[in-house]
């Protein structure tokens, strides 16, 4: 049990580092947290109103879709993956 949530709390640390060092800029981030809005907004009403999300069923799982697009476009518009690798590989040296 503790070597599971070990190997979840590794995988979490590392996805947020690599989040970080893929950032473009702070601007970049700041005009994106609309999306990120949106992002968690599906899960948190799935949370708070559970009983409710559950008897809906047949029309909540619509507002995943939602998530899925917000939080993608949340990525593309405040991250960049070659900034991040060109980061990591001059840290080195």
């Amino acid at each position: 049990m503790l070597k599971r949530f070990v190997k979840r709390l590794l995988s979490c640390l590392l996805l947020a580092a690599l989040f970080v060092a893929s950032i473009r800029d702070k601007q970049q981030l700041v005009r994106a947290l609309p999306l990120l809005l949106c992002t968690l907004m599906t899960p948190a009403w799935f949370i708070v109103l559970r009983t409710h999300s559950i008897q809906h069923g047949w029309f909540t799982w619509r507002a995943l879709g939602l998530t899925i697009f917000a939080g993608a476009a949340f990525l593309y518009y405040c991250c960049d993956i070659r900034a991040a690798g060109r980061r990591i590989l001059h840290r080195g040296k």
